[in-house]
């Protein structure tokens, strides 16, 4: 949808069921992750607003605000490390592309 909002825009949460459930009604968050329903077409958004976790939002509960924010601001140039079970191994902080272990010889 043309007016829908992207990844990394800001929008404001509308008066829903969920978002006063939520407490969140007039918040503003980042749009992290879009989905689309394969059966009703729906589109669905994951919003981080603050140190929230991130929640999933019906389309008609969001609407953007015309700003958005730098990948910066929300993503560090880290690795996250999982195991196949999904367990959060740890952090690696990026190294450009560059081999640390190539630095060192």
């Amino acid at each position: 949808m043309p007016n829908d909002p992207q990844i990394l825009d800001i929008v404001r949460i509308g008066d829903s069921e969920e978002a006063r459930e939520l407490e969140l009604v007039g918040a503003e968050g980042v749009v992290l992750g879009i989905t689309e329903d394969e059966v009703t077409r729906a589109r669905w958004f994951a919003i981080q607003v603050g140190d929230m976790p991130t929640v999933m939002l019906a389309a008609h509960d969001v609407t953007p605000t015309g700003r958005s924010v730098p990948r910066e601001s929300v993503y560090s140039d880290g690795r996250l490390r999982v195991s196949p079970k999904g367990r959060v191994l740890g952090n690696e902080p990026s190294h450009s592309g560059v081999d640390p272990e190539s630095e060192s010889k």
